[in-house]
Order: C-alpha cells, then structure tokens, then sequence
C-alpha cells in the first residue's frame, strides 16, 4: 500500500465483516443458541490487528456489511461505514450512504427512502 502511484490517492478497503463489537441480539432469531453461535463463529479475529496495519499504511476508509444495521463510526482513525440495515429495516424504508471523495477528505450522508412512496 505504501506504493509511490498510489500514495496521493484516497485507500477504501472492502470487508465483509464489521470491526466494533456487536452487544445486540440478532434479529433474525430470538434464540439464545442461535445468538451464542453467531456470535463465535460470525466474529472476525484479529481485527485490531488488521485496523493497525490499515491505520499504518495510511486507509482512509472502510465499508462492510454483516451485521444488519446502518451504522458510521470510527476505529483508529479511519472511517467506517456499515451499509447492512439497507434493507432490513421494521418499516418501508431503503437506506443509501451517499460517500463523495477528493484529494482532502471523505464526505459521507445517508439517504433515506420510502419504499412504498417510490412504487406508488
């Protein structure tokens, strides 16, 4: 990552799997087994060490999904976006995180949709 083309350039990593730990229940089951399961064998290992070697090689962001909620939030020094809750939402909505770039910075907002408005 520290190659010379790229050094002046904005670094995004993709990642399936958050990097905060996850204190809620699952929402797609109620059940505690299924909770405990999910939880040890769903858990990405190793993530400090990960967030150190992208906070040392200068990434600016990180997008994921995994766990089903919208969430932005920041671990050492980077930005962080989890666009999960999209589309598993208890109402009609659809959410869009809207990320704009340049030399500087990385501008983020999110977007909010009625689903049931748009086909209407």
């Amino acid at each position: 990552m520290n190659d010379k083309r790229i050094q002046d350039q904005k670094k995004i990593i993709l990642s399936h799997h958050h990097f905060y730990k996850n204190n809620f229940e699952a929402k797609s089951s109620n059940n505690d087994i299924w909770n405990k399961i999910e939880g040890y064998t769903l858990k990405l290992r190793g993530n400090k060490k990960l967030l150190k070697l992208f906070s040392d090689n200068n990434v600016d962001l990180i997008l994921h999904g995994h766990s089903h909620e919208n969430k932005c939030y920041s671990r050492f020094g980077i930005k962080i976006f989890n666009a999960g809750g999209s589309i598993d939402n208890e109402d009609t909505s659809f959410y869009l995180n809207y990320i704009e770039t340049d030399k500087m910075e990385i501008n983020s907002k999110k977007l909010l949709f009625d689903l049931q408005e748009s086909f209407i």
